[in-house]
C-alpha cells in the first residue's frame, strides 16, 4: 500500500511541477495594427482603422505592410531587456547616432512603440537618451 501511495505522490509532483518555458516565447510576435502615431516634431496625432497598417513580427523579421499606399517593407528587429525595460531594436545600420533601442510596452493586445525613450549603445555600454521629435506608435493585436 505505502508503495501505490508513494507512486502516486511521485506522479503528482512530476505533473504539478512541469511548466512551460515562457522566458524562451517572444511576447510581441503575431500581427500588430497601427492605430495611432503621435509626436513628430510638430506633435501631431494621426489615427488609423484596424487593418490599415499592419506591423507583423515573425521571430526577428518586421513586415510593415501599408494597405493605404500598397507598400510592404522588412526589417530586422532585436527585442532587448534592461533595467526591468523592455527595448527594440531595428537594426538600421545606417543611423548616424550609432545604435538605438526604443522603449516598448506590451500590455495583452496592446503595444506601444515611443522612439522619444531610447537608449544608445556608446563603447559596449547603453545610456538613456531623448529624441524630441520621436514619434508613439500604438498598436492592437490583429
Amino acid at each position: 500500500m505505502k508503495t501505490k501511495i508513494s507512486i502516486l505522490l511521485c506522479a503528482l509532483f512530476f505533473l504539478t511541477n512541469c511548466t512551460k518555458d515562457d522566458e524562451n516565447i517572444n511576447p510581441i510576435i503575431g500581427s500588430w495594427s497601427l492605430v495611432q502615431l503621435t509626436g513628430g516634431f510638430a506633435g501631431s496625432t494621426q489615427n488609423y482603422n484596424p487593418g490599415e497598417i499592419t506591423w507583423t513580427f515573425g521571430e526577428d523579421i518586421l513586415t510593415i505592410e501599408d494597405n493605404l499606399t500598397n507598400n510592404e517593407d522588412e526589417r530586422h528587429y532585436t527585442l532587448i531587456e534592461h533595467e526591468n525595460s523592455l527595448f527594440i531594436d531595428f537594426n538600421d545600420d545606417e543611423s548616424i547616432f550609432g545604435d538605438f533601442f526604443f522603449y516598448i510596452e506590451i500590455n495583452g493586445d496592446e503595444v506601444i512603440i515611443n522612439q522619444g525613450v531610447a537608449r544608445i549603445i556608446i563603447e559596449n555600454d547603453t545610456m538613456p537618451t531623448g529624441i524630441s521629435d520621436g514619434y508613439i506608435y500604438s498598436f492592437e493585436r490583429q
